[in-house]
């Protein structure tokens, strides 16, 4: 199943490629779906041709789904870290670069506060 799956992403040169002129199916040259097997190959020997790894942590987005709503949990429980947090729900995320944005997105959401304030005559002077 793996290797029909993976067929159907594959070029036309990188089947030849593999395969050699059995490469070629009916559908490489018309509009319509063709024979992913080569005419006169074994299935065995044509699912030999081809490889693929399942890492045995790999598991589909809408299984995480459930660990992501207990981390969300736990962070909301104090459980977890922020960091820990956006390691579960997006595992490429720039935890970093996103704490540098939200420093200087505060000093400037403090600097337009004490402007308005002072703008206002709010300011925190004592006479």
């Amino acid at each position: 199943m793996l290797t029909a799956n993976m067929l159907q992403f594959y070029s036309v040169s990188h089947r030849v490629s593999i395969l050699g002129t059995q490469g070629f199916s009916s559908s490489d040259f018309t509009p319509i779906y063709g024979q992913g097997l080569p005419s006169g190959m074994k299935p065995e020997e044509f699912v030999r041709r081809f490889s693929g790894t399942v890492r045995r942590d790999t598991i589909l987005e809408s299984q995480r789904d459930s660990e992501k709503q207990t981390a969300l949990l736990l962070a909301k429980l104090g459980k977890l870290s922020d960091e820990n947090l956006f390691k579960v729900l997006k595992p490429n995320f720039n935890f970093r670069e996103n704490q540098e944005q939200l420093i200087r997105e505060a000093a400037i959401k403090i600097k337009l506060a004490a402007a308005g304030a002072a703008l206002q005559g709010k300011t925190s002077h004592k006479k």
